[in-house]
């Protein structure tokens, strides 16, 4: 069987991202999971690599295209990542 891709940068930058959404919106984690049943604390610490599915649902239920989501400093979030890997390096 294949293995899975998996792009920590990608995974951390993503769900910091959805953290400043869900935050930015007054919502806690318990209320997301209760209205959604996804669980987002694992995702918010990039620990799991989430299906298109998951994504999308999140970015419904958040009111976010996934214009606006992967743009508005989302390369920033990347980049910060990355900068922070290469510094430990």
């Amino acid at each position: 069987m294949k293995q899975q891709l998996r792009d920590p940068n990608f995974l951390i930058a993503t769900g910091a991202k959805f953290r400043r959404v869900r935050q930015m919106r007054g919502l806690t984690i318990e209320t997301v999971l209760e209205d959604t049943k996804i669980n987002v604390n694992r995702i918010e610490k990039g620990y799991v690599n989430i299906t298109i599915s998951t994504l999308s649902a999140l970015l419904v239920y958040y009111d976010v295209t996934p214009a606006e989501f992967f743009s508005n400093g989302f390369e920033d979030y990347i980049s910060s990542f990355i900068n922070k890997e290469s510094e430990e390096q």
